[in-house]
């Protein structure tokens, strides 16, 4: 069986020869079967909604159809906003809890520090009181850092 590269070669051959005017066609039925199978077309069309070609073949054949497809389109939008502001609305609430908790432990950790402090135990409470400060102090900085990486990654993507 020939490669599809002598199929082309063959095809541009007879594509000549047409060309030429000659009326004979070098290749039998079968290879002329064969060419015609390697024609292929294709229309791509890429977002929500069909070409305008296809949304009116739509209508031609079920009358308000092109409605209906309007408005499958925009309910599905509809949905992913409503979807994406679900999301959105959850990772403030969870960052929110998150700094309310810290701010808790860490202050939790402070007290207990200075109540053992308090109660003769010098270094132990030194120790906690230092420890959930620094814990608290280290939080905000590495969020502050990531923040600011974040931040240059998204400006040098967007200016790429």
């Amino acid at each position: 069986m020939p490669d599809e590269h002598s199929q082309v070669t063959d095809l541009q051959a007879v594509s000549l020869e047409v060309a030429e005017g000659s009326t004979e066609s070098p290749l039998s039925d079968a290879e002329q079967s064969q060419i015609v199978r390697l024609v292929h077309s294709s229309i791509s069309h890429s977002g929500p909604l069909p070409s305008p070609e296809t949304l009116a073949a739509y209508e031609q054949v079920l009358p308000g159809s092109a409605e209906r497809i309007f408005f499958m389109a925009e309910s599905q939008s509809r949905h992913r906003q409503d979807m994406e502001k679900v999301v959105i609305l959850g990772n403030v609430s969870a960052q929110s809890r998150g700094v309310w908790l810290a701010f808790i432990l860490a202050l939790t950790g402070m007290l207990l520090g200075f109540g053992l402090e308090l109660l003769g135990h010098r270094l132990t409470g030194f120790a906690s009181f230092f420890s959930s400060l620094a814990a608290l102090v280290g939080t905000f900085v590495f969020g502050r850092l990531e923040q600011r990486r974040e931040r240059e990654q998204n400006q040098s993507s967007g200016a790429d």
